[in-house]
């Protein structure tokens, strides 16, 4: 269940809100080093991670679904307005990332990277998995 108060919005779904925390927690530590071995690549290389799956989408996985708990967690009035449901916070920051891939491949140089439409597929598939499982904490709770 989600209790929402006037300063933000708890999980109350995995754990009390334990789960959410430690998915925070590691999908962060997961785009740290996926971003660190993207821009020092011989970093990447010492550690085995240069042009694996992991150095090429994990912080395409791993970003989104870290986004969306933050905004749910909505810390500040922006978070609050834009996710003001599971809905709306996956299809705004879906929609943010799909715009600034998309610009990759019509205004080259505008938005540094090259335009891959695998990174909007991970994308999308970070923020199912949020919003399936707090949909489903939500309505297990509400049972």
């Amino acid at each position: 269940m989600i209790l929402v108060s006037d300063s933000h919005v708890e999980f109350k779904g995995l754990d009390g809100g334990r789960g959410w925390t430690i998915a925070q927690n590691v999908l962060l530590v997961i785009w740290v080093v996926a971003a660190a071995t993207t821009m020092y690549p011989a970093l990447g290389k010492a550690i085995g991670l240069r042009g694996t799956f992991f150095s090429s989408y994990a912080a395409d996985l791993a970003n989104p679904p870290w986004i969306y708990i933050m905004l749910r967690r909505g810390r500040n009035s922006l978070a609050r307005f834009v996710a003001q449901s599971p809905a709306s916070a996956a299809l705004s920051i879906f929609a943010v990332g799909a715009i600034s891939e998309i610009c990759q491949k019509v205004w080259p140089g505008f938005i540094n990277g090259a335009f891959d439409p695998a990174d909007i597929a991970a994308y999308g598939l970070g923020l199912l998995m949020c919003y399936v499982i707090e949909s489903r904490t939500v309505l297990s709770s509400a049972r």
